[in-house]
């Protein structure tokens, strides 16, 4: 998913949109080496919502928030907060 989302959208990390979300989700997921998925998930969650944070500290590049710019620094990308509700949905259930 996060090869197609960025093919796609042309985003990279610091772009300010959700590959900012799925880019730590897949390294930390991948490199927990965890038996257990559920402990693979809540790891990469966490990972999941430091780099929505950090979305707070970029100025857009793509998507819609690159319509403001740098007037998007302070706020947190829509798209990247709303990946990090979907995934601690997918933890619950896990």
């Amino acid at each position: 998913a996060r090869e197609v989302v960025m093919r796609r959208g042309g985003a990279r990390p610091g772009d300010k949109t959700l590959v900012d979300v799925l880019v730590p989700v897949v390294v930390t997921f991948e490199a927990s080496g965890s038996r257990s998925v559920a402990v693979a998930w809540q790891t990469a969650l966490g990972a999941a919502e430091a780099g929505a944070q950090a979305t707070a500290t970029m100025a857009g590049r793509k998507g819609r928030a690159a319509t403001h710019g740098g007037h998007s620094i302070g706020s947190l990308d829509p798209g990247a907060a709303s990946l990090v509700i979907v995934l601690r949905a997918i933890a619950t259930t896990l």
